[in-house]
């Protein structure tokens, strides 16, 4: 998690110009514009070893450049990789970044619609319950999972591929809080196989599987 913070603050003091689905040409002031001279190096971004692939709006690829020596990344394509959301106030001029909250659970969660990955069958009585979960996911993509269990209770998850454990950043044991709300975000690895995998999650005396699709 210190690395993932770590490079949210680097960004933050690297993109002066953000980027919010277009590249612009001029870079931006203080006010008004002023030519500038864009570099372009097939720029590579990397999360923990996983390439990130930046989108815009429309989910087009955007390329980082270069200007005076500065690098300038698109926050529009980096921030779902830290976890963030964007939104342009355009009256003011000012990008929000904002981190979501863990997801508040219904006090009788319903199934999700399709498609949906579905829990494979557990013990009856079982205290651990699939909230939501990111699926199908992109590769390079964030995940996320979230469940309902006892509150105030530690749990630990384990993400299958197909022929490893994933060993991605974010993976932690976690406590649920006061609600028994616990949640999970990892990157999908760029190498990762398109097909279905599997996640167990465990704590509390009870053990959960989910499955999910890398597209």
């Amino acid at each position: 998690m210190n690395k993932l913070n770590n490079f949210k603050w680097f960004l933050l003091g690297v993109v002066v110009c953000l980027i919010m689905s277009v590249l612009v040409v001029p870079a931006l002031a203080s006010s008004g514009t002023k030519d500038a001279t864009l570099y372009y190096r097939d720029i590579k971004i990397t999360l923990d070893g996983n390439t990130i692939i930046p989108k815009d709006a429309s989910g087009n690829a955007v390329e980082p450049f270069i200007i005076d020596g500065t690098t300038y990344l698109p926050v529009r394509g980096i921030a779902p990789a830290l976890g963030l959301s964007v939104d342009w106030d355009a009256a003011n001029s000012i990008v929000k970044l904002t981190t979501p909250s863990s997801p508040t659970p219904s006090p009788s969660p319903s199934a999700p619609s399709s498609p949906s990955p579905s829990p494979s069958p557990s013990p009856a009585g079982n205290s651990i319950k699939l909230v939501s979960i990111t699926s199908p996911v992109s590769r390079s993509s964030m995940a996320t999972v979230s469940v309902i269990g006892k509150p105030n209770t530690q749990y630990t998850i384990s993400v299958y591929y197909t022929t490893t454990v994933s060993s991605a950043s974010g993976l932690d044991p976690k406590m649920s809080n006061a609600s028994g709300v616990v949640s999970w975000s990892w990157i999908i690895g760029s190498q990762t196989t398109q097909t279905s995998h599997y996640l167990v999650i465990s704590g509390g005396g009870d053990s959960l599987q989910v499955n999910f699709t890398v597209q």
